[in-house]
């Protein structure tokens, strides 16, 4: 009971930007999972910890967090923690330049979606594969992604990864193609979401972004 607390607590002040206060949370949660000696356990406080050290910027720490919270998250066939690893790891290591790493683990984190019928998942899967596909595959190859992704996450209603998908595809169509005109369509539609779900910097970036695509 207790590790559940402390783990939902430190949710919040990951979501609320509170490092000091998360971090010593995660660090009483690996203590014990730890003396429990459940490594299901130790597999979630693992990928917590992915997250925070991806979030500060600290990529290859985060990286070796996400290693080694897969194998104990596949032992435990606990997919939950899997698909949240795998929600960090392709972008941790695109930022680091690993870009063969991240289109492995963004591939992965498709299979693993597709096997499970985690529809949401493969939406994130086929966006990340989207944007690594863009740095080291071309345009076209990254539009297909996107377009699949904006598939998936109309199909389920998913407003935040709608945007975040008309997002992406503004910038291959208007960065890489030149068609500012499409660009702008896509971004305007991204903009609608973020005003209605009230996000502020999301619809702030969306205003920035319509701007360059304008001028």
């Amino acid at each position: 009971a207790r590790f559940e607390l402390l783990y939902k607590r430190a949710i919040i002040y990951f979501n609320i930007g509170n490092w000091a206060n998360e971090d010593s949370d995660l660090t009483t949660l690996e203590e014990i999972a730890v003396s429990l000696k459940d490594n299901r356990l130790l597999g979630r406080v693992l990928m917590r910890r992915t997250y925070y050290f991806a979030t500060k910027g600290e990529n290859f720490v985060a990286i070796s967090f996400g290693e080694r919270a897969i194998p104990l998250a596949k032992a435990a066939n606990d997919l939950e923690t899997l698909n949240g690893v795998y929600n960090v790891l392709p972008s941790a290591f695109t930022r680091v330049g690993h870009l063969d790493e991240a289109f492995a683990s963004a591939q992965e984190a498709l299979e693993l979606s597709r096997s499970t019928k985690n529809r949401l998942g493969e939406g994130n899967a086929l966006t990340s594969l989207g944007l690594i596909a863009l740095e080291n595959k071309g345009p076209s190859e990254a539009h297909q992604y996107q377009t699949l992704a904006l598939e998936i996450a109309r199909e389920l209603r998913n407003r935040d990864l709608e945007a975040k998908v008309l997002s992406n595809l503004a910038n291959i169509i208007g960065l890489s193609q030149g068609d500012f005109a499409t660009a702008r369509d896509y971004f305007e539609q991204a903009q609608i979401i973020h005003q209605e779900q009230g996000s502020l910097y999301p619809s702030g970036l969306a205003l920035t972004n319509l701007g360059w695509v304008s001028s």
